[in-house]
This record gives structure tokens, C-alpha cells and sequence, in this order.
């Protein structure tokens, strides 16, 4: 019986876990705040303030270059990425979050679209501002 019951225990955690990981959220129309590094802020109407207002959302699946990092390269790539993004940002302030997630450690993040329909995260990397790789750096081979 202690085995049936461990084992039915065991199965309703695998699907809580499964289920919260993977959860995608409907498509969101939001308006840009700021942006620093791949984390934009951004307002969304028709939901509670205390939801919606200053909320960060992290570009899915990309990095930037980082101006802390010991990589020559990387951090003089970095104010150009943070630029490019800033005038992108400045000339498209209403946004769509697609595939809207929340990670493990509970950060939003999302495909960002801009107002042309252009997915923000395809410009940076077809930029050579902005690595689709997580792990990799720009220094590393």
C-alpha cells in the first residue's frame, strides 16, 4: 500500500512540474518602458498594476554581449547591442509578447515583436549583436 501510494505521489508531482515548465501564455500587447541588456520593461494594460506595470521580460533564447566580461570583443560589442536595441525599442514603444513563458526561476520572457512584425531577437543575432547560443561567449571557439 506505503508503494501504491509513493507511487501515485511520485506521478502527481512529475505532472505539476511538467505542466508548470512548459506553459505558454497568450500572445500580449504591452508598451516599452526601458531596456537594459535582454531584459525590457514594459507596461500592460488591462490587467492589474501591480501585475502588469514595470514588468521585465527577458528575450527568449538569446545573450548579449556583457561590458563586465574579460572578452576584449564582447564588452566592445556591448554598447553597440545596448544601442541598437535602445532605438529600436524608441521607434517601436507598443510591442507583442509572443510565447510568453515563465521560467524555472519564475522570469517572464518571451519572443518580442515589433510593431513591423519583426522578431527583436533575429535582428540582434542577423546583427552579430546578440548570440542564439546561451552557453557561448564571443571569445570562445
Amino acid at each position: 500500500m506505503k508503494k501504491i501510494i509513493a507511487l501515485l505521489l511520485c506521478c502527481l508531482f512529475l505532472a505539476i512540474n511538467t505542466y508548470a515548465g512548459e506553459r505558454l501564455y497568450e500572445d500580449v500587447q504591452a508598451k516599452v518602458v526601458s531596456a537594459y541588456d535582454s531584459i525590457i520593461i514594459v507596461n500592460i494594460d488591462g490587467i492589474p498594476k501591480v501585475f502588469g506595470d514595470n514588468l521585465k521580460v527577458k528575450i527568449k533564447n538569446i545573450r548579449l554581449p556583457n561590458a563586465d566580461s574579460s572578452c576584449k570583443e564582447e564588452v566592445r560589442l556591448a554598447p553597440i547591442a545596448q544601442s541598437l536595441l535602445s532605438e529600436l525599442l524608441k521607434t517601436n514603444d507598443t510591442i507583442t509578447l509572443k510565447n510568453v513563458i515563465r521560467s524555472t526561476s519564475f522570469q517572464v520572457e518571451a519572443d518580442i515583436i515589433l510593431s513591423d512584425g519583426a522578431n527583436l531577437r533575429n535582428i540582434l543575432i542577423d546583427s552579430s549583436l546578440a548570440s542564439g547560443s546561451l552557453e557561448k561567449g564571443w571569445c570562445e571557439k
